[in-house]
């Protein structure tokens, strides 16, 4: 475990890395886990290709966004690895989703796929739109990812506000939500993540 851990100006407590033997990631030497919304607000400015820590939001009633005059809000609670998870709306059906800033496509989890949204042809089939709150895309580019296997798997279930969602009985197995949204789609958004609030402010990108 290191002693001191900078990121940019911002000085971390003393936090574990897991060493990869054959990590996925080629250009990077060290990703940021969701650890890090357990002691600082997180802000992606994609446009500016920047992001930014801030001390957690502690204002209530008042928007976390200093760059705007006005921003929309997206509720979330924080899933098993400590990722927020809020639901998007697919083509009118509820679906719980977190942020992907590692990879550019969005996703959505085969099974739900066919289960949910009854789709037979992975390989040519198009959504007409994605919503999250004050969020559209219409016509959305979303990649069917392979479900995990075996005792991985979790259950899909429909939760009571009506979004679908998994349980994972499998404590060794790190699952998905059913959506998970790339930085194509999140890139014309530009986001700040009060972990303490449970609540993602946002505007679009240029404001």
């Amino acid at each position: 475990m290191p002693n001191a851990v900078m990121l940019g100006d911002t000085a971390m407590p003393r936090i574990e890395f897991a060493i990869l033997a054959d990590p996925p990631w080629r250009d990077v030497n060290v990703t940021v886990g969701n650890l890090l919304l357990h002691f600082v607000d997180v802000e992606f400015d994609f446009a500016a290709a920047k992001m930014r820590l801030f001390l957690p939001h502690a204002c209530a009633g008042q928007s976390a966004v200093y760059w705007a005059k006005t921003s929309a809000t997206l509720p979330f609670h924080p899933g098993a690895d400590g990722a927020p998870v809020f639901i998007v709306e697919i083509d009118g059906k509820k679906v719980e989703a977190t942020l992907d800033t590692a990879n550019a496509d969005t996703t959505l989890d085969e099974e739900v796929a066919k289960s949910v949204f009854k789709v037979d042809d992975l390989a040519d089939y198009r959504f007409h739109s994605m919503s999250a709150t004050d969020f559209r895309v219409n016509n959305p580019q979303i990649r069917f990812r392979p479900a995990p296997p075996g005792a991985c798997r979790p259950k899909l279930v429909q939760r009571s506000n009506g979004a679908y969602g998994f349980l994972n009985s499998n404590v060794l197995c790190s699952a998905l939500p059913p959506l998970t949204l790339g930085v194509r789609h999140l890139s014309r958004l530009r986001l700040y993540i009060a972990a303490k609030e449970n609540t993602i402010y946002f505007t679009g990108a240029g404001e």
